[in-house]
């Protein structure tokens, strides 16, 4: 009733002239304000229409939802694209976390009204390459694939491309869906190990009927601390040899000659026979 009362004043305003008393009634948007006259003109009526023109409410659509690349934020027109229905313009944006809301504002006869939507957003995950890693390897061999991917720290995504310069080598990862214009990179720094290396091929001659043998002992002394047991005689009773012995006698002559030929033949037999090094 309170409504109606409203409703019948807002109307009487919309009147120019008027008396009061008289009665309303409608047709659609068509109102009729119908005065019965009394005294002696009770037989007489008089009425005017009120045409209500409807403007229409704030209208924010229906609520919608959205799938963005993670780290990225939707714009205002990205995520007005996705409400449903038919949304006015000119509304404002808010969010709490990935739940954003329109805000439409009435305007006119409408200021007291508002109306809101709202548009759920899901992230996808961006492309996630790892965390740069190393790894040593054998030189002259190339890591397969697998062994670099096993290299990455973190929580790499699979199926990236590898590519090198040199010893680095890089991990992309292109992103998919949403995520289409985000890539990814990481990096395997690959040292290389120097692999063995027993040297290049090489030939002997031996006399025949003779046989190689391991160096002695002897042979990795410090000569520099038993260089003076080297002429002793007890020392030579241990690696006792007729050559050798011959050597020492003529050491012994007196002649410029037969030290010449002890020298030789000392260094001969120790640098050739015995140890390959020529003694301090």
């Amino acid at each position: 009733m309170q409504g109606q009362a409203q409703l019948n004043a807002q109307l009487f305003a919309a009147l120019t002239g008027a008396d009061a008393g008289g009665t309303w009634s409608n047709i659609g948007l068509e109102y009729t304000y119908t005065l019965q006259g009394t005294g002696t003109c009770t037989a007489e009526t008089d009425t005017s229409i009120v045409t209500v023109t409807e403007q229409d409410a704030p209208n924010a659509g229906i609520d919608g939802s959205m799938t963005i690349c993670a780290g990225t934020s939707p714009t205002d027109a990205q995520l007005f694209a996705q409400l449903n229905g038919t949304p006015d313009t000119n509304g404002t944006w808010s969010n709490i976390g990935l739940e954003y809301t329109y805000t439409l504002q009435g305007t006119g006869t409408c200021t007291v009204e508002t109306d809101t939507s709202i548009v759920t957003v899901i992230e996808q995950d961006a492309p996630n390459a790892g965390i740069d890693g190393s790894m040593t390897i054998c030189a002259g061999t190339s890591p397969t694939d697998a062994q670099l991917f096993a290299q990455l720290n973190g929580t790499p995504d699979t199926n990236g491309t590898w590519s090198n310069i040199g010893l680095e080598y890089t991990y992309t990862l292109q992103g998919t869906g949403t995520c289409t214009v985000e890539t990814d990179t990481s990096i395997v720094t690959v040292i290389e190990q120097d692999a063995p290396n027993a040297g290049i091929d090489g030939s002997m001659t031996i006399c025949a009927g003779t046989s190689l043998t391991r160096r002695p002992t002897i042979c990795g002394l410090n000569w520099s601390r038993y260089r003076n047991l080297v002429n002793h005689w007890r020392f030579l009773h241990v690696y006792s040899n007729r050559n050798w012995r011959m050597c020492i006698r003529n050491r012994h002559l007196n002649s410029d000659r037969n030290r010449t030929r002890y020298t030789e033949c000392r260094n001969r037999w120790f640098n050739d026979y015995l140890c390959g090094d020529k003694p301090n």
